[in-house]
């Protein structure tokens, strides 16, 4: 059964058809004259009636205007990013499922606008919206896909211009200062005392700075007791790095239960032979040692701030940590309070001077 939806047009195009065909799916059709030569094309970005009327309307607009020949105006900005951008990010990027929910935002927000519909002024104001909802740095985020996803399109000749470009990126300020005090590490130790598992993946956080994927990641091979050093592999720069194990790493290591056939420190149900989450265990942990605002990356940041204080350069924090720059390293680098006590009490005491200073009492003069 076919419907035929008739109008008329007030330009050259005299007669123009939008027909819906099925059963088993529903296809719309634009079907128009348009100087004297006919018109037709499907459009499978329409899901509704009165979508295929208004992408019709447009279609017949840039053929009146002479913009249908243009590449920008006749490819749909998600149907690149879901044919070419996803593809690209699957290959090339370890943050792949980052890019799927990008792509999913951009979905909704850009539905089936074309390249040349896309314009610094409403890049600018998706900026704007996602601000409501989103720090800084997520945002940021998103438009480098959107940049992204613009310059590909560029390469293929599809548009020539790249909207994102003109658009301010936002001051990121997502830097955490929480590391674990002395006192809470000693709580939640007492907490996970029961668990050896978590004991030896806090302990390698907490005295190596490897992130929990790295952590979870590690396999036997990967700890080299002769040299007393870890490999981390699979890292988030995508670039090996080795790290020193003190007595504690190795004594904990040591102290994990170890079959001759098995491959990873912490072994798994799942499909990757490997612990994958610890979300449950973690979060049970921080509420028995009455720990709160505090994250298990913060691990990392508790290890980067006791380099410092041990009086580590920067540049060795930077290789330990495994960051590209060291910009990155300097975030890990707040001091403690209890460094700032200390530096402050240390000028209470004169050089050569054990006692405290004395205060001389104010004399009036004359």
């Amino acid at each position: 059964m076919v419907k035929r939806l008739a109008t008329h047009c007030s330009f050259v195009a005299r007669q123009r058809q939008l027909v819906l065909s099925f059963p088993s799916t529903i296809s719309y059709y634009t079907d128009f004259k348009f100087k004297g030569q006919r018109i037709r094309r499907a459009m499978p970005e329409a899901r509704t009636a009165d979508q295929a009327k208004r992408l019709e309307a447009r279609i017949r607009d840039q053929y009146f205007e002479g913009s249908f020949g243009d590449p920008a105006a006749t490819h749909t900005f998600i149907d690149f990013a879901r044919t070419v951008w996803l593809p690209y990010s699957k290959a090339h990027k370890r943050s792949h499922r980052c890019d799927v929910r990008h792509f999913a935002t951009f979905k909704a927000y850009f539905q089936t606008k074309t390249f040349a519909e896309i314009s610094s002024m409403l890049i600018e104001k998706f900026k704007r919206d996602r601000l409501k909802t989103l720090k800084p740095a997520s945002v940021n985020r998103e438009l480098a896909a959107l940049s992204k996803i613009f310059r590909l399109a560029i390469q293929q000749k599809l548009t020539a211009d790249n909207p994102v470009s003109q658009v301010k990126k936002l001051v990121e300020n997502n830097a955490r200062t929480r590391y674990l005090t002395h006192d809470e590490e000693a709580r939640l130790f007492d907490a996970i005392l029961l668990n050896p598992i978590l004991t030896a993946i806090v302990v390698l956080a907490i005295h190596t700075g490897m992130r929990k994927g790295e952590i979870l990641k590690l396999e036997w091979k990967d700890v080299d007791w002769q040299a007393v050093q870890v490999h981390v592999r699979d890292t988030k720069s995508g670039h090996d790095r080795f790290v020193p194990m003190n007595a504690i790493v190795q004594a904990e290591l040591k102290s994990l239960p170890r079959t001759k056939a098995a491959r990873f420190l912490f072994p798994g149900d799942g499909t990757t032979g490997h612990l994958v989450e610890i979300k449950k265990a973690w979060s049970t942990a921080l509420k028995l040692a009455h720990i709160t605002g505090f994250h298990f990356h913060d691990l990392r940041h508790t290890a980067g701030s006791r380099f410092a204080e041990a009086g580590a350069h920067p540049t060795t924090i930077k290789e330990l940590l495994g960051h590209q720059q060291l910009s990155t390293t300097e975030r890990y680098m707040h001091a403690s309070n209890e460094a700032k006590r200390a530096a402050v009490a240390a000028l209470e005491t004169r050089p050569g001077d054990e006692a405290s200073p004395k205060v001389l009492p104010f004399q009036k003069r004359g």
